[in-house]
């Protein structure tokens, strides 16, 4: 079973974090968050604590966990957040009509050709680094140091506190599956939209300066959920919940009254049929 944080009270908003983060990467962003929904703030398989499930080194297999917690969980009518791999899981869950709403920040698998290398090369350049400096690995969270350490995700390092750089590193390195997983998502085909009778809310927001998941990438995320809402969120890397913590947030509860509006709006056409 997946582990998992819970805060607030309300209806259940669940929170799926990237490739090599936990449910601590949603720090910045969760107290603000928690006054308004009960959050289920998840560690996706080999991350954060959870133990590595069945088919854990793959990307279909990181969805099957996510859908088997929820399934025992009894969690129904849900709205999920999902940022870099997470937002790519909730995508996922949205094309399968298992959500009712989803809000993918920078998702990947929306890279073609090259992308796709250069994605494969820059993760397990930096998973190859954590490993190599072992106890060491701090040093890129220091001051100075992390304004090129992680350059790549973030588009203010300096921004951002040396503890939350330092927890970030250590989930990272620590993220057992994390080589299997890169492996994996640069191999299978890019992501996929909705069936025709799968469509569900869907919200994308995208880092305007994302040096890992280019912003051209964003169009194609739209293209293939047809009816969703882009957001872009300027001065930001790949992560907008470190580089615009309170932007997402105003992001994220925008979308969710909107589609609670739209639930209210359906209630008495449903009731007069």
């Amino acid at each position: 079973m997946l582990t998992f944080e819970e805060n607030g009270h309300g209806e259940p908003l669940v929170l799926l974090h990237g490739l090599g983060g936990s449910a601590r990467s949603w720090d910045l962003v969760v107290p603000e968050l928690q006054k308004h929904r009960r959050l289920i703030v998840l560690n996706l398989p080999g991350h954060g604590g959870s133990p590595l499930t069945p088919g854990a080194a793959t990307f279909d297999g990181m969805v099957a966990a996510v859908e088997m917690f929820l399934k025992t969980r009894g969690i129904t009518s849900l709205d999920v957040v999902g940022s870099s791999l997470g937002g790519r899981i909730v995508l996922e869950l949205a094309g399968r009509g298992r959500v009712r709403s989803a809000i993918a920040l920078d998702p990947g698998g929306f890279w073609h050709g090259w992308e796709r290398h250069y994605v494969f090369a820059s993760l397990m350049g930096t998973i190859k680094l954590l490993r190599a400096l072992g106890n060491h690995r701090n040093i890129l969270a220091k001051p100075g140091i992390r304004s090129v350490s992680i350059r790549q995700l973030s588009h203010k390092p300096s921004a951002l506190s040396q503890r939350f750089v330092e927890q970030e590193i250590r989930s990272c390195a620590e993220a057992s599956n994390f080589e299997d997983i890169v492996r994996d998502l640069t191999s299978i085909p890019p992501q996929m939209g909705p069936a025709a009778d799968n469509v569900q809310s869907v919200a994308i927001g995208w880092g305007r300066q994302d040096k890992l998941c280019f912003p051209g990438q964003a169009i194609r995320a739209q293209t293939a959920f047809p009816g969703s809402i882009l957001r872009w969120f300027d001065a930001c890397g790949h992560f907008p919940t470190w580089d615009q913590p309170s932007l997402t947030v105003q992001f994220i509860l925008q979308c969710l009254d909107q589609e609670r509006n739209s639930d209210e709006q359906r209630a008495p056409m449903q009731q007069g049929i």
